[in-house]
């Protein structure tokens, strides 16, 4: 069975969302990153590090597991990039969803993720992975945070519901888990600016780059910061 096998694979992180290149199977109750490799009339081409999906009848690479959309039924999975539930066709027919050429049936299209023909369902929105614009992925604690202008610096007694952040010495309120960009322990993935930023001062407020002797102010946290590489937040 799928969910055994993703089991197998020590993931028991659940997670309410999966990433941009994944899709949450119903059946596997996990996020899965699909292969271009049919396993419809066989399963064992997939190799050891993937699994058979027997909902696309594609190799795919298990993720953690999620929780599928509800508006989508047990045979029909949320495209992230076509916001809708989709079900595949039987038998399989493959495509390739950046060609402008009619590849699959009437009444089909091709999935851009999957590359697969499909049948299109009801409106859905998968989530993505991550954090929102508001929050940040805490290396430490690898939950969304959402930041205060609380410092708890000194002092590290923060309101009913917050937490106080190592990294910025902020009193911050906790959110969904997430997995943090790798950006060093030190840094996290602002979503503001796409950057990897470093606090310098944690627990120093700032309002302007001008509050800073080097750096600049984050819009986030409003803490002076060493930006570095780009990174994604979500």
């Amino acid at each position: 069975m799928m969910h055994r096998a993703v089991i197998a694979l020590g993931l028991v992180a659940v997670s309410l969302a999966c990433g941009p290149t994944e899709y949450c199977c119903p059946d596997a109750m996990a996020c899965l990153t699909p292969t271009n490799v049919s396993c419809e009339h066989d399963s064992s081409v997939c190799p050891s590090s993937q699994v058979c999906c027997p909902l696309t009848k594609l190799c795919v690479i298990p993720g953690i597991p999620c929780v599928p959309e509800k508006v989508c039924n047990k045979t029909e999975y949320c495209c992230p990039d076509a916001k809708h539930c989709l079900t595949p066709v039987a038998p399989q027919k493959q495509c390739d969803a950046m060609l402008n050429t009619t590849q699959c049936a009437a009444g089909q299209v091709c999935c851009p993720l999957t590359n697969i023909c499909v049948t299109v369902q009801a409106p859905c929105v998968a989530p993505r992975a991550g954090c929102n614009d508001t929050e940040f992925c805490c290396p430490d604690a690898k939950k969304c945070l959402v930041p205060t202008s609380t410092v708890c610096k000194e002092d590290t007694n923060c309101a009913a519901g917050e937490v106080c952040c190592p990294l910025t010495k902020l009193c911050v309120k906790p959110k969904n888990d997430c997995s943090p960009e790798v950006c060093g322990a030190d840094s996290f993935c602002c979503p503001v600016v796409q950057k990897c930023v470093k606090p310098i001062n944690p627990g120093t407020l700032c309002t302007a780059d001008s509050d800073c002797s080097s750096g600049t102010c984050c819009p986030l946290i409003h803490e002076c910061i060493e930006v570095g590489p780009n990174c994604t937040s979500w």
